[in-house]
């Protein structure tokens, strides 16, 4: 990590935070590796070996770290008193993801009728390629392999198919999701504003949940995080490598990282130095999915079929989506309120810190440009039911969705010390 995020050739108080990052980015590097290995026969092992020697040459001319500027805090009564509700939220959420697991050991329907399933294809290096016959369309042949590629590389390395590395996969990306958002805050802006942040995003079980269910969704929700959290702490080739990443996980990443390249150019974030970085980290993941999806994966049928004239201009289609997105707004979470309310009604109430201004609107504009896109895709798609496609995706959609919205948050509202409090009466004398 540190010749993507530089640091001193010391140890740091902030290893801890390039390990958190390090370990989705690794996952990434360690599919792209595997493929290597199923195209050139070279195994895996020695590409990420070769990629190791060479970040760890950039990041042995490191410099010293930019994150260690500020002094570190001391911990107060409410620090402590909020530290103490979020371990017991932690508890809460393991206690969730454990039982969940023991309930569908092998996931539910997508994990192991998709990405589980690519996975055992790709376990094998003479019949990967049987993975794109006609006769398995159903199973979606033309989803990125990120995940897939990660899970197959680990049962080569545990020697047989076990369930345990799907699982240990999706436990690090469910909870390394909330590390990553957590200890950014508390690097952006203080520790009390990222055990609020931590507190906030268990708020929402279903994401402990799809994440147990082993879902892509929760890795495509970490990799769109981190690219947020790297961009506004302004890493662009690390920001770059979590975007790419993104768009080689599932079809979605792919629409988020348009989204995500729209909203930095909207923003006018661009330097050609930002521009330079983010462009040589997105390269080798995106020009892997693109080759992936022109000369292997099938046509995606909800592009394939799409109906671009019929669609744009129905007014009822377009009220079945707002409801849809009123209902599974509120719904989000499995709680009795929704947790998206409870983050706008802090907001509303905390007001708006513009200390990190321009990175809260490159991620309030990637937000609002994903729902947008989100939008567009139930407005053209041909499906013969559109609530139930909308019932069976859109809350998938917003899992995504909800770490970098607990993120904008946190990261643009004013912490509770900053807020004016009014003055104290004042008894006069007898």
């Amino acid at each position: 990590m540190r010749a993507v995020v530089p640091g001193g050739r010391g140890f740091c108080r902030h290893d801890g935070w390039r390990a958190v990052i390090g370990v989705g980015l690794g996952a990434g590097i360690g599919s792209l590796a595997y493929l290597a290995r199923l195209i050139t026969g070279v195994p895996a092992i020695a590409i990420e070996l070769l990629a190791a020697l060479g970040l760890g040459w950039f990041a042995w001319r490191g410099r010293t770290c930019d994150l260690c500027s500020t002094p570190p805090e001391a911990w107060s009564v409410l620090d402590r008193y909020l530290a103490g509700v979020l371990a017991m939220a932690i508890a809460a959420a393991m206690v969730l993801f454990v039982r969940q697991t023991a309930l569908n050991p092998h996931g539910q329907w997508d994990a192991w009728a998709i990405h589980n399933l690519h996975a055992r294809f790709l376990y094998y290096p003479d019949a990967w390629r049987d993975l794109f016959t006609p006769l398995l369309t159903w199973n979606h042949p033309d989803y990125p392999m990120l995940l897939s590629g990660v899970i197959a590389s680990g049962w080569r390395l545990a020697g047989s198919q076990t369930p345990a590395v799907p699982i240990a996969i999706a436990f690090l990306f469910t909870f390394g999701t909330a590390a990553v958002a957590i200890v950014s805050v508390g690097i952006l802006r203080n520790r009390r504003q990222a055990l609020l942040a931590g507190c906030a995003f268990l708020t929402a079980p279903s994401f402990i949940a799809t994440g147990s269910w082993q879902f892509a969704d929760v890795p495509v929700a970490w990799f769109v995080l981190a690219a947020m959290v790297l961009m506004a702490m302004d890493y662009p080739v690390a920001g770059g490598l979590a975007a790419g990443f993104a768009a080689w996980t599932k079809n979605d990443g792919v629409m988020l990282f348009v989204m995500t390249v729209t909203a930095l150019t909207v923003s006018r974030y661009w330097t050609l130095r930002r521009l330079r970085g983010f462009v040589s980290g997105a390269l080798v993941p995106i020009a892997v999915m693109l080759w992936f999806k022109l000369t292997l994966a099938p046509a995606n049928p909800l592009v394939s079929t799409a109906n671009w004239n019929d669609h744009l201009f129905d007014p009822s289609r377009h009220a079945t989506i707002l409801w849809g997105f009123i209902r599974h707004l509120w719904s989000f979470g499995g709680l009795a309120v929704s947790p998206f309310l409870l983050l706008a009604g802090y907001a509303a109430i905390m007001r708006f810190d513009h200390t990190h201004r321009a990175a809260s609107r490159v991620v309030a504009t990637t937000l609002a440009l994903a729902i947008c896109g989100d939008w567009g895709v139930y407005t053209f798609t041909t499906a013969d039911s559109m609530v139930g496609l909308i019932d069976s995706s859109l809350q998938r959609l917003l899992v995504q969705l909800w770490p970098t919205a607990v993120f904008l948050v946190f990261l643009s509202a004013r912490s509770i010390e900053a807020v004016p409090h009014p003055p104290l009466a004042t008894v006069p004398p007898v």
